[in-house]
């Protein structure tokens, strides 16, 4: 386990991609800066941002932030990568061997086995599963419900993907699912770090609640309505689960979801809301999550739901060791559209049990912030 971190922090992080203070590129910053918060700040490396990433986090960029709002992504890229990857090559021989570099997904290869031979000790975040798991989910859904492909995976890129996970010292599993894919890729056990994502109650502070159309129940579903989150199982769950209330959809409409959700919005029981910063509104303003996303890694939405006090209906993806079947919430296979509507009308029907539930979940996201994800990561290199 490399001792040189112990004096200089929590190390070095490569983020590929751009920092815009949400989507992929905010998990990274809020582990990152909650590190600093710890007493072990790391040294973020990324291409470039287009805000500036929260005080206390350290970090190089390759280009200026304005860049990325006047070049085109393949120039940016271009650009910028080489020039990120030197100084982060350059930190890690100052530094010296034993120094952790924590990746995240899309590092070049080559990078990646760079940093291995100059002796960094490599650690691995998992956002998703392996893509080679992701695959064959998609793969599998397109078929069943008889669309064109739904991803961009290739066969080079769950190579890739392999080869990276065997050069890393260890990989943070942030899930029961993403265990099982590592498993599926021949990733030993005994490289994982079991650990979590993470909610900022900060983020979700305030106390006004979305307006609601309809009487009856509010079930919320938040982040892009797509195949792979399950959004089309949701809607004819809700369908005939018939419950008085509303389906409210908060998120970017897939192409392929726009006709079914044009089509459920039409009849008056469902509605939908474009992307919103204030997102916590719309929390506090519904009954419950419904989320039965198909493929995933720890979906922050089941976080932050859980930290409004919101109980969660999910598959096995959507658990993020924050979902506790009966407990926080209800757990169902996506595809029994029966337990599905079954889940719902029980859920619908119960206020006792939705306080219950969602009182359990706010008591146990109080473990689940950005706090202790950090905390769980730092100690794995102790």
């Amino acid at each position: 386990m490399p001792a040189r971190d112990r004096r200089t922090g929590g190390g070095l992080v490569y983020l590929p991609y751009i920092y815009t203070g949400s989507g992929a590129s905010y998990t990274p910053i809020a582990i990152a800066r909650a590190m600093a918060q710890a007493g072990r700040p790391p040294m973020v490396f990324l291409p470039s941002a287009i805000v500036r990433p929260p005080g206390g986090v350290r970090f190089a960029a390759g280009l200026p932030m304005i860049l990325p709002r006047v070049l085109r992504r393949g120039r940016l890229d271009a650009l910028a990568t080489p020039r990120i990857e030197a100084r982060l090559m350059a930190e890690l021989r100052r530094r010296g061997p034993g120094t952790t570099v924590w990746l995240w997904p899309n590092a070049r290869p080559a990078f990646v086995r760079a940093l291995k031979d100059a002796g960094a000790f490599l650690i691995r975040e998992m956002i998703n599963t392996h893509r080679g798991t992701a695959r064959a989910i998609l793969d599998a859904e397109a078929t069943r419900v008889g669309c064109g492909p739904i991803h961009e995976i290739s066969e080079a890129s769950i190579g890739a993907e392999t080869a990276e996970l065997a050069l890393c010292d260890r990989i943070v599993s942030p899930s029961e699912a993403v265990d099982a894919s590592m498993a599926e890729f021949g990733v030993p056990t005994e490289k994982l770090i079991r650990s979590r994502f993470g909610w900022d109650p900060a983020r979700l502070a305030g106390t006004t609640a979305a307006p609601r159309t309809e009487d009856g129940v509010l079930a919320l579903f938040v982040g892009e309505i797509s195949i792979r989150k399950g959004a089309h199982l949701a809607l004819s769950a809700w369908e005939r689960a018939g419950l008085p209330g509303e389906f409210r959809l908060v998120g970017k409409v897939h192409p392929a979801m726009a006709e079914l959700v044009a089509r459920h919005v039409a009849t008056g029981r469902v509605s939908h809301v474009p992307f919103t910063p204030d997102v916590a509104a719309q929390y506090r303003a519904a009954d419950f999550l419904f989320f039965p996303t198909l493929e995933e890694g720890a979906p922050l939405v089941c976080y932050e739901a859980a930290g409004c006090g919101l109980p969660i209906l999910t598959g096995p993806m959507g658990r993020a060791r924050v979902v506790e079947d009966g407990k926080t919430g209800l757990i169902v296979d996506p595809h029994d559209e029966d337990a599905l509507v079954a889940a719902l009308r029980r859920l619908g029907g119960d206020p006792g049990m939705r306080a219950a539930m969602g009182k359990a979940a706010a008591l146990g996201a109080a473990a689940s912030r950005w706090e202790e994800a950090a905390l769980e990561r730092l100690a794995a290199i102790a």
